[in-house]
């Protein structure tokens, strides 16, 4: 695969998407089970902000994969954090961490059963934490990569 080339200011964007959703989420407070249940608009925005966080991941992460000309280029959204990894933006544990995310993602935007709320309030320390880590590890790898 031949390589693209890297956008510096593209990844910079996404990355800053990625913190403010992450601000939205510390901003929302305390969500237990009860609130999400009991606020229909507090649930949709907690499904667009989970699956915002994890295609603007993908999204850099393919980007990233395909300025190295990986042939994980045309990863799945799971598949991506890998792609970063083998790309050397992300470390292999922060990938596996993140992977499960997608299904995530997955199951808010498709639908494929019912959704455990519980599952996604639990859920939602995690997708702050490790996605914080996430762009601080792709804004040291982006710094590096365009200095050298």
């Amino acid at each position: 695969m031949t390589a693209r080339e890297l956008s510096p200011d593209t990844i910079t964007a996404k990355l800053n998407l990625i913190t403010d959703l992450l601000d939205v989420l510390d901003g929302i407070g305390d969500m237990g089970l009860e609130r999400i249940q009991g606020d229909p608009v507090l649930r949709l925005a907690l499904e667009r902000a989970l699956t915002q966080l994890v295609e603007l991941a993908a999204s850099v992460n393919i980007h990233i994969a395909a300025s190295k000309g990986s042939p994980k280029a045309t990863a799945t959204y799971r598949e991506s954090f890998h792609a970063a990894a083998l790309a050397g933006s992300i470390p292999e544990e922060l990938a596996i961490r993140l992977a499960p995310s997608a299904g995530m993602r997955n199951l808010l935007v498709h639908g494929y059963a019912v959704i455990d709320w519980q599952q996604v309030a639990d859920s939602i320390p995690k997708f702050r934490a490790d996605y914080r880590e996430y762009v601080r590890q792709i804004g040291r790898w982006l710094i590096n990569a365009t200095t050298n």
